[in-house]
């Protein structure tokens, strides 16, 4: 079964073309994170969803926007989408999402009581 073929309607697989930054990347990234920075280099005004500490650097490093999970689901809180942010992210973190113990709890501070 070819997951991308589940993928939602709004979900586009874009390739990227610039396949010698993208091998660049690679010998300091994993594949995906690779191609998901070359990729956001291509497209003018993006945002990387990105969450591992190197890949953010470098994404950073080429002035790349980006935003992890957490922001993610923190403007979904904002926005209403989610009512019980702390109870998300616990779940997260109990299925092996990595955090910092400094993190989750800024975040438990900060929305824990609303």
């Amino acid at each position: 079964m070819n997951s991308v073929s589940h993928s939602p309607k709004w979900i586009k697989i874009i390739k990227v073309k610039d396949l010698q930054k993208k091998s660049e990347l690679e010998q300091v990234l994993d594949a995906g994170e690779a191609s998901s920075i070359a990729l956001s280099l291509e497209i003018e005004d993006s945002i990387l969803i990105i969450d591992e500490r190197k890949g953010r650097k470098i994404a950073s490093s080429l002035n790349i926007k980006i935003i992890g999970t957490i922001g993610i689901l923190i403007l979904a809180h904002k926005k209403g989408l989610i009512k019980d942010l702390i109870t998300v992210i616990l779940k997260l973190v109990n299925s092996g999402f990595r955090l910092s113990d400094n993190l989750l709890n800024r975040i438990i501070d900060q929305f824990g009581k609303q």
